[in-house]
């Protein structure tokens, strides 16, 4: 992750998601074709218009590596941004896709900060407890 000063405009988050292990399965053959999808969030956790991004899909695995960088702030200014909301799903070529899980890393946590390397679990989706790294 980029260092982000957030009292400037001027200044990004760049984020690349890594990989990751043991993914439930979701396909009827015991493996997921898993994607992410990762939103930031404002304060009052609604979406930063236009700044959503998706992964590509990883055929048939439970512990897919993406290795993909992204980049936020370039629509919108990060001061926006309370958090990053970083979603799992499984791609179905038929119906809807399945969440797998999510994860929440709070913006606050990356300031000043050249890189962060952070490893999380991932929340069931919908879960109460909308916080892993930072509050």
């Amino acid at each position: 992750m980029e260092k982000i000063p957030l009292s400037s405009r001027d200044y990004f988050i760049e984020l690349k998601i890594i990989k990751a292990n043991g993914l439930p399965r979701a396909d009827l053959v015991g493996k997921s074709d898993p994607y992410c999808v990762i939103t930031p969030l404002r304060h009052d956790e609604s979406h930063v218009d236009d700044e959503s991004q998706k992964s590509s899909v990883k055929k048939k695995t439970l512990d897919p590596v993406w290795n993909e960088t992204f980049v936020f702030g370039t629509n919108s200014s990060i001061e926006e941004f309370s958090k990053l909301k970083i979603k799992v799903y499984d791609h179905d070529l038929i119906g809807s896709n399945d969440p797998l899980g999510e994860v929440y890393v709070s913006v606050t946590e990356l300031e000043n900060k050249d890189t962060v390397p952070i490893e999380v679990d991932l929340l069931p989706c919908g879960s109460s407890s909308k916080k892993n790294v930072g509050k």
